[in-house]
């Protein structure tokens, strides 16, 4: 039993992923954030350290050298560190620890790979291999052009609802990280095929009574989720004889087109649901950008 006024490492963990959930934060950062803990909660534990105000700073720098020992990946070591310090910091900010044992940590930098993009011949193709009249293909044509059209992430164009589109306006709403709404503009493209969707989107309800949902499964009518959003894209890639494709490689592809042709990168981090210019770098393939959108990235 716990007798100690003060809690265990564990305990404080489990206190600030709960704050997380109430703050908005989604299910896959939460899952990211517990592992961070997890694995250095699991370090202290074998070195004898139960509670949190017995952490020293040594003892998180040979946790980091653990994760080096541990051949543990770059980004995954990048990203424990940052959590890790998040955490303490967290605790000594609410005066629960007397000192931060992770104030002097520096997360090891990735080495940053070209993010992949598609030409407009391959988005053309992946496109036009949705082309018909059934219901399904006007669906997957409809998702292919918003997808293009906004650089929306998967969970956004799941979470699409009929009311989030203003197509009078040419314009959709889109819900991103944490909850933060965005307005969009739609091209003439998406516009087109969302008409015809919408006109075809009836025959795939079936009898349900939920009108909610924009994209609808085929077999029952419900929202369609993220595995059938992703196999819309690979459905379409492999028609048009291309690599798997995915929803990323569509919005990463949107804003390397937006700063080819001139936009401000302030516009298109905002048209991308970022906070900053923190993240835009891995969105941007140079050798696609004109001279002009090099420069303006710095």
């Amino acid at each position: 039993m716990n007798n100690s006024p003060y809690k265990t490492t564990l305990q404080y963990g489990a206190d600030w992923l709960n704050e997380l959930r109430l703050s908005g934060r989604s299910p896959k950062t939460i899952a990211t954030y517990e592992a961070a803990l997890i694995n250095v909660e699991h370090f202290l534990r074998h070195r004898g350290i139960v509670f949190a105000q017995e952490v020293r700073p040594p003892d998180l720098t040979q946790w980091q050298k653990s994760l080096d020992d541990g051949a543990c990946a770059a980004a995954t070591h990048n990203a424990f560190t940052r959590i890790v310090t998040y955490w303490f910091t967290w605790q000594w900010e609410r005066g629960l620890i007397f000192g931060n044992p992770a104030a002097h940590l520096v997360a090891p930098k990735v080495p940053m790979a070209l993010p992949r993009c598609l030409t407009h011949a391959d988005i053309i193709r992946v496109v036009r291999c949705t082309s018909g009249s059934s219901p399904v293909m006007r669906r997957d044509r409809a998702l292919l052009e918003l997808a293009y059209a906004t650089g929306a992430r998967l969970n956004e164009i799941v979470a699409l609802d009929v009311t989030s589109l203003a197509l009078t306006q040419r314009l959709v709403r889109l819900f991103g990280k944490g909850k933060r709404e965005r307005i969009v503009p739609l091209t003439h493209c998406a516009l087109r095929a969302l008409f015809n969707y919408i006109q075809a989107r009836r025959s795939l309800l079936g009898n349900r009574s939920d009108h909610a949902a924009l994209f609808l499964r085929a077999t029952d009518g419900s929202r369609l989720h993220g595995p059938g959003v992703a196999e819309v894209f690979a459905r379409a890639a492999r028609r048009a004889n291309l690599p798997l494709i995915t929803p990323h490689d569509f919005r990463r592809t949107f804003a390397t087109q937006l700063i080819r042709y001139g936009a401000h990168p302030a516009a298109v981090a905002e048209m991308l649901g970022h906070r900053g210019f923190r993240h835009l770098p891995a969105y941007i393939h140079p050798d696609f950008c004109s001279e002009r959108g090099r420069r303006a990235l710095g």
